[in-house]
């Protein structure tokens, strides 16, 4: 495993209360692209159906949230960072 960033020194503040900014490295990204299995794309369209949240695609929503802020974490280490101000947004497409 790759070293990555403390997710204590995330933030969507700009400011981490006695911390300094010392230098911008500039931006980060961290980026995962999921798909559902055949299973879940059919047990998500049936329950479409119905109207509401569906869970299977709550879950994998979640699963790519998670795993995009970790390599957003790695990818700050890399370039030196050793803190990140949070500015995640999460682009989802269905894929049938």
């Amino acid at each position: 495993m790759s070293r990555a960033v403390d997710r204590r020194f995330t933030t969507t503040a700009y400011a981490i209360p006695g911390f300094v900014l010392a230098q911008n490295h500039g931006l980060v990204r961290g980026l995962t692209v999921r798909t559902p299995n055949v299973g879940k794309a059919v047990f998500g369209a049936f329950a479409s159906l119905g109207g509401g949240e569906s869970s299977t695609y709550i879950e994998m929503a979640e699963k790519a949230r998670e795993t995009a802020f970790a390599r957003l974490l790695e990818h700050a280490a890399a370039v030196g960072g050793n803190g990140k101000k949070k500015e995640i947004k999460l682009f989802t497409i269905p894929l049938f």
